[in-house]
C-alpha cells in the first residue's frame, strides 16, 4: 500500500518491515496507485494464489531495484505459477557497483520474472524498467523481450506534462530547500560526499529523508538513543563527522 497505517504508533523494526525495509518503497507505491486512479486494494506478494487470484484479473506489481546478488526472488516462484491473473510489472531495476559492471541475478529472481512474463496481458511488453541499465541486465540473460524501460514510477507523480521546463525556470542557481535522500552508513567511500551535501542542507532549511537501513530510519524517527555507541558512531562519521556523539543526538 502507498502508506502505512499507524506508523507512528509501531515500533520502527516493524514499521521498516512492513514497508520492504526501505521508506522509499512508499514512493513509487504512491506513484504507481496514483497513476492507476487510487484506491486500489493491495495484497502482499507472499499472499495465498486464491486470495490474490479473487482480487481482480490483472494484478500489478510494485517492483523497485531487485535484479542483482542482493536478493533472491526464487522463494515467491511456486507461489506465481498458482496464480491466474495477469500481470503487470512497474519499476523493476538492477543493482550494481557501477555501471559497467555486468548484474548478476540469481536463477531463482531469473524464473520469478519468467513467470511474471508468461502472465502478460497481451503480447506486449508487460514490465517496466527504471531504465536501460536495468533492461541491459535482464537482455544477458535472454529476458529483454517483455520490457521495456520507462524510467521509475515516481518520475511521473506529477500530472504536469511540462515538469521539467517549470523547474528549470524556477531554478536559479540558489535553493532556499535541500532534501537529501540520506545514504547507507555503510558505504565509507561516499562518506564525504554525505557529508558535504548534510552541511548544505543544515545551511538551507533543507531535510535528511532516511531510507535505509534500519539504523538510519530509527535516527529519523528520533531514536539515536537506542543505537549502539558502535552504530552512531558509524552513522556520526558518514553524515555528519564535525559533530560529537551528544551534538549528533540533538541534530538527529
Amino acid at each position: 500500500a502507498p502508506s502505512l497505517d499507524d506508523s507512528g504508533l509501531l515500533d520502527t523494526s516493524r514499521a521498516y518491515q512492513l514497508v520492504g525495509e526501505n521508506t522509499g518503497s512508499l514512493a513509487f507505491c504512491y506513484a504507481i496507485s496514483r497513476l492507476l486512479g487510487g484506491n486500489l486494494t493491495s495484497k502482499p506478494w507472499h499472499a495465498a494464489p486464491a486470495e490474490i487470484n479473487r482480487t481482480g484479473s490483472v494484478g500489478v506489481l510494485t517492483l523497485a531495484n531487485q535484479l542483482g546478488t542482493h536478493v533472491n526472488l526464487g522463494y515467491l516462484v511456486d507461489n506465481f505459477r498458482k496464480l491466474d491473473c495477469k500481470l503487470v510489472g512497474i519499476g523493476l531495476g538492477a543493482q550494481a557497483g557501477n555501471l559497467k559492471q555486468e548484474v548478476e541475478i540469481p536463477e531463482g529472481t531469473l524464473d520469478w520474472v519468467r513467470e511474471i512474463q508468461e502472465r502478460s496481458p497481451t503480447s506486449a511488453p508487460n514490465i517496466i524498467m527504471r531504465g536501460e541499465f536495468s533492461r541491459q541486465a535482464l537482455e544477458r540473460y535472454g529476458l529483454a523481450d517483455k520490457v521495456v524501460a520507462l524510467g521509475c514510477p515516481t518520475l511521473f507523480i506529477s500530472p504536469e506534462v511540462n515538469l521539467g521546463a517549470k523547474i528549470a525556470a524556477r531554478f536559479n542557481g540558489r535553493p532556499q530547500n535541500i532534501a537529501v535522500a540520506a545514504g547507507h552508513q555503510r558505504w565509507a567511500h561516499l562518506a564525504r560526499l554525505e557529508a558535504s551535501l548534510v552541511q548544505l542542507m543544515g545551511a538551507n532549511k533543507g531535510a535528511y529523508i532516511c531510507q535505509s537501513p534500519l539504523e538510519m530510519v530509527q535516527l529519523g524517527r528520533g531514536e539515536a538513543g537506542k543505537l549502539s555507541q558502535e552504530q552512531r558512531d558509524m552513522c556520526r562519521n558518514y553524515a555528519c563527522p564535525q559533530m560529537d556523539d551528544d551534538e549528533f543526538t540533538k541534530w538527529s
